[in-house]
């Protein structure tokens, strides 16, 4: 077996904790992204989704915050969406390890 120096030890330990801390700590900061699909809509006019979410428990009001696109709700228009025949969205930025009820819901015209 090697004898390694005191100090080498304390020196090895030291840094395995701060590593250890950093991993803990940037866990803990770490935001949540979801990619949602859902069938389209097939309506002539449509113009777009709305996208709401909110933590916890079903049912109104979907009042969230937090997301990098905005409270809830998140407007998307068509334009937005890459693929208009098979409409899918990333949200991020939400908090991580939470549960999140997201609703979808479309719009015709102008999103008001």
């Amino acid at each position: 077996m090697i004898q390694r120096p005191d100090w080498f030890s304390k020196i090895l330990s030291l840094l395995t904790a701060a590593v250890m801390l950093f991993m803990v700590l940037l866990s803990g900061a770490a935001a949540a992204d979801v990619t949602l699909r859902w069938d389209p809509n097939s309506e002539g006019n449509l113009a777009g989704y709305k996208i709401y979410y909110k933590e916890k428990f079903y049912g109104e009001p979907y009042d969230g915050q937090g997301a990098a696109q905005g409270d809830s709700p998140i407007i998307v228009p068509l334009a937005l969406l890459q693929y208009p025949d098979n409409p899918q969205y990333q949200i991020t930025g939400l908090e991580d390890n939470k549960i999140c009820r997201i609703s979808e819901t479309f719009f015709y015209g102008k999103f008001d």
